[in-house]
Formats: structure tokens, sequence, C-alpha cells
């Protein structure tokens, strides 16, 4: 079974463009988002600096050996035998995990070997699970940056007005409130 958000992120040691990392030092107490790539580099991956306008300031781990990408459940279903080995030709889908200071996976998208990213979409996702980790907070759908943030049913609004200052009181289940800074 892959992993589900709340499970701790799988730890491993990796050489990558920055050197030897540990996944889970190298986070430190910060958020993290870990992309997988597919097997043999691609055009548009491998000229990201010319088409972006700025390099790749990340480290790109090397998993030659799929070690994380097992680790991770990032190949496809039919990557796996069925003595449970990998099948040698075996491609990363393209999955996208944003994982938390605490070390937990807050957030798993997976994508088609040909279907791309949306990038917009990953760092609005990024920016939705900071504003609301630890809170009684949810973001409605498309929810960008500086829009209010609905109150969770557990909190009363009473009690939502000491935490949060004003309630937007649209429906007894659906209460707004600017999004914490």
């Amino acid at each position: 079974m892959g992993l589900r958000i709340n499970d701790t992120a799988p730890d491993f040691t990796a050489d990558s463009t920055a050197g030897q990392i540990r996944f889970h030092d190298w986070i430190g107490d910060h958020y993290a988002i870990l992309f997988s790539h597919p097997k043999d580099f691609t055009p548009v991956c491998t000229d990201i600096e010319k088409v972006a306008g700025a390099p790749a300031n990340f480290p790109i781990i090397d998993d030659t050996s799929l070690t994380v990408s097992k680790l991770y459940d990032m190949l496809p279903a039919d990557a796996y035998m069925p003595d449970g080995r990998t099948a040698a030709d075996s491609a990363s889908v393209r999955t996208v995990f944003i994982v938390g200071p605490d070390r937990k996976v807050r957030l798993t998208m997976a994508y088609p070997m040909s279907v791309g990213r949306n990038f917009a979409e990953i760092l609005r996702a990024l920016d939705a699970v900071q504003a609301t980790d630890g809170m009684p907070l949810a973001t409605p759908a498309n929810w960008v940056p500086g829009q209010d943030v609905i109150v969770a049913l557990s909190v009363s609004t009473e009690d939502a007005r000491a935490k949060f200052g004003d309630v937007d009181v649209k429906l007894p289940y659906l209460r707004t409130v600017k999004a914490p800074a």
C-alpha cells in the first residue's frame, strides 16, 4: 500500500546534485516537496534553466537503484513482477509529496507519465497546507493565498471569534475567517 496523508515520510540517504543527503536531516524544520521524475531525463526537464530562466537550485536525487521510488511507491502498477521484483525498464510515474517539518506526509499527487505537472497548483497546495497545518481550518475549492479559510465544525463560532477575530457566518456549518499570516 502506498503512503497516505499523515504517514511518516520514509527517510533515505541518496547521492544528489548537492552531494549526499539524508532526507529527514535535509528537511530540517521546513516543508519539503519531493518530486519523482521519469527514469530517463526528458528534454524539458534537463533544460530547466534555459526554459524557465532560473537554475534548478534544489537537489536532484540519484535514484537509479529505484530505492526511493519503491519507498514512496512511485512506480506504475505494471512495473512490479509477480515475484515482487521490479521490471528493469521501470520509470516512475510523476508523483509529488509535500512533507511537513515533522516528517509527516501532508499531500500526495500522482500523474501518469503522459501528463505534465501543474506547478501553480503544487505551490497553491503548499500555501494551503501551510495556512491550515495544525489549525482547525480548511481551504475551500480553488482557494488562493489571501482568501478566507473555513473554520472547522469542531470549533464553536464563539471560540473561533476568540481565536481568529471576525467570523463570517454564511451558514451554521460554513464560517470563514481571514487566513492566519
